[in-house]
């Protein structure tokens, strides 16, 4: 997936993927992370979810990253958010008072260009990326994170011959076969929700596994 496909889904509104309301998970779980009040919370292939806006209501500095302008418009827009814009030759910032958003690819972004963070939380980006780029962003995400930097991921798992992605399927296995090198991985959450998310039963699934991880950085 080239940055231009996602740029023609956002133009297109073919946004199936975003979820209006916030995660469950991201409520259930993320407090057991204990991270401080005030943390710099990444948020990686972003979009204009709402998760963003919960974590910034609970005291977190958010930094997000997307590759649609018009998804990041749309965020602010949407929350009645007021922020203030920055171009650049690689990356437009978007800033509000809790919230700073890049627009850019997260592969051309280094520490210098996001600073430190304190923590991260992944809903959709690893599930957004075909096998060959995965390897990519855990090596990405480690570069970024220092030792002891937390963070939860939600990943999806079917068969992936019966579903063309996105999102594509990420077993437990490979997603350990990514991390493990650099992070811890405790999986918190395990259940098959194909009942509940008939597009996909549409689509050809019997089996719909989503997990939550929390990983911590070695």
């Amino acid at each position: 997936m080239d940055p231009e496909f996602w740029r023609q889904r956002w133009k297109e509104n073919r946004i199936g993927f975003h979820q209006h309301e916030v995660n469950p998970y991201l409520i259930r779980y993320w407090p057991g992370l204990e991270l401080d009040p005030g943390s710099r919370i990444y948020v990686p292939l972003c979009g204009k979810s709402a998760d963003m806006y919960w974590l910034s209501e609970q005291g977190y500095r958010v930094i997000g990253v997307d590759i649609s302008a018009i998804a990041i418009r749309a965020f602010f827009s949407e929350n009645d958010l007021q922020a203030s814009r920055i171009p650049g030759e690689q990356a437009t910032h978007w800033s509000s008072e809790q919230i700073d958003l890049i627009c850019a690819d997260f592969f051309e972004l280094g520490r210098e260009d996001i600073g430190r963070i304190g923590g991260f939380y992944d809903r959709a980006a690893l599930i957004a990326l075909p096998a060959k780029r995965r390897q990519h962003y855990a090596s990405r995400l480690s570069e970024l994170t220092d030792t002891g930097t937390t963070g939860l991921l939600v990943s999806l798992d079917y068969g992936q011959e019966r579903m063309e992605g996105p999102p594509f399927s990420v077993s437990e296995d490979e997603l350990r076969q990514l991390f493990t090198d650099r992070f811890t991985i405790e999986r918190l959450h395990s259940e098959d929700v194909i009942e509940t998310r008939p597009r996909f039963r549409d689509r050809g699934l019997d089996r719909l596994i989503e997990n939550v991880f929390q990983l911590r950085r070695r």
